[in-house]
């Protein structure tokens, strides 16, 4: 059996991928994935809340063209990231940098399945760091204006 399959996914939110999801719970004897579709700004952390990790994802060839900004929401939420995305983006550097989760390539689904049943296996036995701290001392506004001003200042 594998890990995940003691798990519960919730998948909140609309995306390129909402059809192939209600299509997979739909017709999959699981009852362990729900989708509730968009949710309204105000209420996203009622999800974010229900959860022990977020998942988040960059489509392949995506990589330098965005930054998904739920993994800020998800640090804001102290919720460790299970990205799966090109290991060169901006956000897996963040979390293997600063411990905050796990980095899986988009393209390799069996990777991503074996990944996904070690966090279940060992989540509560991991020693990563807060995402929350690390988004307040390394990402706020306050850290993000200093940061531009001081290159602004290194150009006059």
């Amino acid at each position: 059996m594998n890990e995940s399959e003691n798990s519960e996914f919730i998948f909140i939110g609309n995306g390129a991928y909402v059809d192939k999801l209600k299509s997979l719970i739909k017709y999959s004897s699981k009852e362990n994935i729900h989708y509730y579709g968009s949710v309204e700004q105000a209420k996203k952390s009622i999800g974010l809340n229900a959860c022990d990790i977020s998942i988040v994802t960059l489509a392949e060839g995506m990589l330098g063209l965005g930054v998904p900004s739920k993994a800020y929401y998800s640090m804001a939420a102290n919720k460790p990231l299970f990205c799966i995305m090109d290991e060169e983006s901006e956000i897996a550097t963040m979390v293997r940098d600063n411990n905050i989760g796990w980095t899986v390539e988009p393209s390799h689904p069996q990777d991503i399945a074996h990944a996904l049943d070690q966090v279940v296996k060992g989540f509560h036995n991991s020693d990563g760091a807060s995402p929350r701290e690390v988004l307040i001392k390394k990402y706020s506004d306050k850290v993000s204006i200093s940061q531009v001003i001081s290159i602004i200042r290194s150009c006059v």
